[in-house]
């Protein structure tokens, strides 16, 4: 069984959509950031994957560390945004939580939050007992560095 942590740090390594995708649960619900809509089934989360891959100031989620239990994940982090006109670029960054849950091994439910404490509550975790906790050491670089593929969407 892939537990949470396990497949958030293969997403992390994954650079094309199509990788993302293959790692994505069909009937699947993902939010990426607090500010984001839900999207939901594949074809519009790669609807979704495929227009940020293509854009190089998109917002990029840099998470820190992932509380789990068997199917369920809270990942702590921040989101940071490009702002300014192409001369006078700088980044902002935003705390930001997601929960995740896994379900056959893929991403079913990402649901995006604007406060550690929100995700948390969100969560229900209960109060530790059966829970680990893990730092992710280089921040979850997930779609920073996917390239769009030509997709054969028959």
């Amino acid at each position: 069984m892939t537990t949470p942590t396990e497949l958030i740090e293969r997403l992390m390594a994954l650079t094309e959509v199509e990788e993302f995708l293959a790692l994505v649960h069909p009937d699947a619900e993902y939010q990426p950031r607090p500010d984001a809509p839900v999207y939901h089934g594949l074809d519009e989360i790669r609807e979704w994957a495929v227009h940020e891959a293509a854009d190089p100031a998109r917002p990029q989620p840099l998470p820190v560390s992932v509380t789990e239990t068997a199917d369920r994940a809270v990942i702590r982090g921040q989101v940071r945004y490009t702002r300014g006109s192409v001369e006078r670029r700088h980044n902002v960054l935003e705390i930001a939580a997601w929960v995740v849950t896994v379900s056959d091994g893929k991403l079913h439910r990402v649901e995006a939050f604007s406060s550690w404490g929100a995700a948390d509550a969100a969560a229900d975790l209960g109060s530790g007992g059966g829970t680990r906790e893990h730092r992710l050491g280089r921040g979850l670089q997930l779609l920073q560095g996917l390239r769009p593929r030509r997709l054969a969407l028959g």
